[in-house]
């Protein structure tokens, strides 16, 4: 566990990746509702991925995007701020250790 969480705070370093925490004292929040993935391709398209047993599908509709991506704002606001999240896995790690 420790060296997953190493990896974690290796990752949350490169400037492309933020990792937030849930804290799991959050008894509700918008990632509940099930896993998806907002993605921007380098042409600047915006995709919605979402993924269940049996497959994955890919979404281009505008209210699904805006649906999703104002899902994607509260789970966020719910949330640690990153610093607060680095710090959270840091702590974790250290007990693992």
């Amino acid at each position: 566990m420790a060296d997953q969480l190493e990896r974690l705070l290796e990752v949350d370093s490169e400037a492309r990746v933020t990792i937030q925490i849930v804290p799991f004292r959050t008894e509700q929040h918008p990632g509940l509702a099930g896993a998806f993935r907002l993605v921007r391709a380098d042409d600047g398209t915006d995709v919605l991925y979402l993924e269940h047993a049996q497959a994955g599908i890919l979404i281009q509709d505008s209210a699904d995007l805006k649906e999703f991506s104002e899902r994607f704002a509260d789970l966020r606001g719910a949330a640690l701020p990153p610093p607060e999240s680095r710090q959270l896995i840091e702590k974790v790690r250290g007990e693992f250790r």
